[in-house]
């Protein structure tokens, strides 16, 4: 066995938590380069997109400080792992506010795990380890200290060390995620081809309108990691979709889909404006949900919806579209893949429990 994983494995080092720290600025940077999994590295497989990104260092620089700034908010907990007196894993722990606001219990994600040192599995178990010893001593939040807290963790795929240390820790899959890209220039062609079955409408969302999206989105969803989860009441699962449905019609993000003046579907979708293009105005476009009354579907309503958001996308200025669903939705996984997007990263959802046992 090698040494210094026998040291590490036997003596867990010790985690200091921080909200926005500076500690080890410099070699948390490091393994912020080395890490290979980057949220939007993607963006560097399409070629024509690469063209508009900035050089390929500046853009690796680029995404490097992205992640880095992200750490500086509030909400966000800088987790790192010394070990004599060196750091040697980093990870990231952020209070997911706006769904602990849905839900009768506080919501924690882990969003990164890093490794410094050749002994990558150890130290990323100790990680966990001290993350869950210090959530339940309540440092990181005293007023949450004898509630039941939900913690989440989305996982590269080919992360296997990280997924291996969180199922060490008791964490226990519940779903798992594709995210489906496309370049606007490709997808546009899919408003050009689009030919539905049935003449429908595409328009504004009305607040009259949101009893029937509330209904369409229960009879939808339940492929997503709080439906699929069983020690979550499908109340509360439905309770989150009608809250992010409603802020999408707050943000005049959403689109309905009627046929004979009956609501039959809906998309809703996000712009964000990212410094990683060249002239610092092209967008990337997210389409966050989309969902089709089940008596309407097989009709290419699903499609008509993509392309109408695609349309809006390209007017926004959106360079690269993008999407995820869960991998056994294998209805919307033919659906992306016949509007051309190509799948670019997947993810393994993992949680675990911490606290008393009551859910509601």
């Amino acid at each position: 066995m090698d040494r210094d994983r026998e040291r590490i494995t036997d003596n867990p080092p010790k985690a200091e938590i921080t909200d926005n720290g500076q500690r080890g600025t410099d070699k948390i940077r490091s393994l912020f380069t080395a890490y290979p999994y980057k949220p939007f590295h993607w963006l560097a497989q399409f070629n024509r997109s690469i063209l508009r990104l900035r050089r390929t260092k500046e853009f690796e620089q680029l995404l490097v400080n992205y992640h880095l700034n992200f750490t500086q908010r509030q909400d966000v907990f800088q987790v790192s792992l010394m070990h004599n007196n060196r750091l040697i894993g980093f990870g990231i722990l952020q209070k997911d506010n706006w769904t602990s606001q849905q839900l009768p219990f506080p919501v924690f994600k882990i969003l990164y795990l890093l490794s410094a040192n050749r002994t990558e599995q150890a130290t990323k178990t100790a990680l966990v380890q001290n993350i869950l010893s210090l959530i339940s001593q309540g440092q990181d939040d005293r007023s949450v200290r004898l509630r039941r807290i939900y913690l989440f963790a989305r996982i590269p795929t080919a992360d296997i060390s990280s997924i291996k240390a969180l199922q060490t820790n008791g964490f226990e899959p519940i779903d798992s995620l594709v995210t489906f890209a496309g370049e606007i220039t490709d997808l546009r062609k899919v408003w050009e081809a689009i030919k539905p079955k049935v003449q429908i409408t595409i328009g504004e969302c009305y607040e009259s309108d949101l009893s029937d999206l509330f209904a369409i989105a229960s009879d939808s969803f339940r492929f997503d990691r709080f439906h699929s989860d069983p020690t979550i009441p499908k109340l509360l699962a439905d309770k989150i979709y009608n809250a992010w449905i409603l802020d999408s019609f707050c943000k005049h993000q959403i689109l309905v889909a009627r046929l004979m003046d009956k609501v039959c579907g809906f998309i809703s979708y996000d712009i964000s404006f990212l410094p990683f293009f060249r002239n610092g105005k092209e967008g990337i476009g997210t389409i966050q949900l989309i969902a089709v009354a089940p008596n309407f579907q097989s009709l290419g309503i699903g499609k008509v919806l993509i392309a109408f958001a695609i349309k809006l996308f390209a007017e926004s200025k959106v360079s690269v579209v993008s999407v995820g669903t869960q991998t056994n939705n294998l209805l919307a996984l033919r659906l992306y893949q016949s509007c051309g997007f190509q799948i670019v990263e997947s993810f393994s959802s993992f949680r675990k429990w911490l606290g008393r046992d009551d859910v509601s």
